[in-house]
């Protein structure tokens, strides 16, 4: 009896075919990328990263991910591939690093999200799909703004209005003091 439960035991424990399979197949696509990057004299630090995805460098970003990078690193000033991504408007490396598990929310050392980058830049097809990913709209910077007042001052209506149509929280607070200076009608 001692030895049916102990066989029970081992068998219920043991990593199964198809785990031990998708660790050797992902052990050797890490592999593959790094040799790959090696190959073409592209180390896979953290600056690195996040300045392959600032150049919308779409290539080298999977690449590095698939070495087993994770995509939420941070560059020396606290910025994310996402919010780099976000604010140069490459649009591909962003979905890239979405469906890889990039943190939307994530803030960088002075509170600046990947939204506020992209709003402010007037990227106003990332914007929305972050706010579908679950961006905060209402996130404050340390300076206290947010993406709808950065957007505002750098003079992005595109993005403004599509802030505006989000109706969080933020909308109420600044209104009044957004819309005398770009006249947009609150419909």
């Amino acid at each position: 009896m001692k030895y049916a439960k102990l066989l029970v035991l081992m068998v219920a424990t043991r990593p199964s075919q198809r785990a031990l399979s998708n660790t050797r197949r992902a052990t050797r696509e890490n592999d593959y990328a790094g040799e790959q990057l090696a190959n073409w004299d592209v180390s896979h630090t953290e600056d690195a990263f996040v300045s392959s995805a600032a150049r919308g460098d779409a290539v080298t970003v999977e690449l590095i991910l698939a070495s087993g990078l994770s995509p939420n690193v941070t560059n020396r000033d606290g910025f994310t591939a996402l919010m780099w991504s976000a604010g140069q408007g490459h649009m591909l490396v962003v979905e890239t690093l979405l469906a890889r598990g990039a943190h939307v929310n994530a803030l960088s050392k002075d509170g600046t999200t990947a939204l506020m980058a992209a709003a402010s830049q007037g990227h106003t097809q990332i914007a929305r799909l972050l706010v579908a990913r679950g961006a905060a709209v209402d996130a404050r910077r340390a300076d206290g703004w947010t993406a709808l007042i950065w957007s505002a001052a750098e003079g992005q209506e595109q993005s403004v209005r599509m802030l505006l149509a989000m109706g969080r929280r933020s909308k109420p607070r600044i209104l009044a003091a957004l819309l005398p200076c770009f006249m947009l009608p609150l419909t």
